[in-house]
């Protein structure tokens, strides 16, 4: 009788080792698994404060604020650079009417001089 439980317990012990084996090596994969996801929730923690600053507000808003401004900023520079066009604009027409009469007055002293000089000639 002796005999024949220990072949028993020999036979069970072959066929649940590889089953207890498995047994073994999915509970440690479990352990293995649960540590690297408690890591990941941790990370993702550390992301979340990174982005959603609690003390500070939100990164995002803060981006979008920091865009905003900039378009505000652009949109004045635009407005002065208009400006600055449209006062170089009118100089270059002044510069242009102030040649143009010039020329006129050149060409009248021009016409003056060859009158006089025709007038002097024919005496």
């Amino acid at each position: 009788m002796f005999d024949f439980e220990v072949r028993m317990r020999k036979t069970m012990t072959e066929f649940m080792g590889p089953s207890i084996e498995r047994m073994t090596h999915v509970s440690k994969s479990m352990a293995e698994v649960a540590k690297a996801s408690e890591s990941m929730q941790q990370r993702l923690a550390d992301l979340e404060d990174a982005v959603y600053n609690q003390g500070k507000g939100d990164i995002f808003q803060e981006l979008r604020e920091q865009i905003s401004a900039a378009a505000v900023q652009r949109k004045v520079e635009n407005e002065e650079l208009r400006d600055r066009m449209f006062n170089v604009e009118k100089l270059s027409e002044n510069q242009t009417f102030i040649v143009e009469q010039l020329s006129k007055q050149f060409d009248t002293a021009v016409m003056a001089f060859n009158l006089t000089c025709l007038i002097a000639g024919g005496n």
